[in-house]
């Protein structure tokens, strides 16, 4: 979620390369939103002042590689805790969630 803390409208770029998501687990890459990008541009979305939004991202738990190679070890992320970060208007998150048996 993205909040505008001002008063007044302004534009949120969630394109790539400006908005970038990473899965990992350990030092382990796992998948890139960069990995196998389709174009890069501008998705820009107004926010009204206080506002918010949401963006979704699905994510059918095949691993990625840099540059659209093979990616190394399963194909298929399996169970385990898994780490997210997720960079949007210079601003950094990260949070850590659990898979569970597909």
């Amino acid at each position: 979620m993205v909040k505008n803390t001002g008063g007044g409208a302004c534009k949120v770029n969630f394109g790539a390369p400006a908005a970038f998501m990473k899965i990992s687990s350990g030092d382990d890459h796992v998948w890139s939103s960069d990995d196998c990008a389709r174009g890069a541009g501008a998705l820009l979305v107004e926010l009204p002042g206080s506002g918010e939004t949401k963006r979704t991202v699905e994510w059918d738990r095949k691993r990625t590689a840099p540059q659209c190679a093979t990616p190394a070890g399963d194909a298929v992320a399996g169970s385990g805790t898994y780490r997210v970060e997720v960079k949007v208007a210079g601003v950094t998150e990260r949070l850590e969630f659990k898979l569970e048996k597909a």
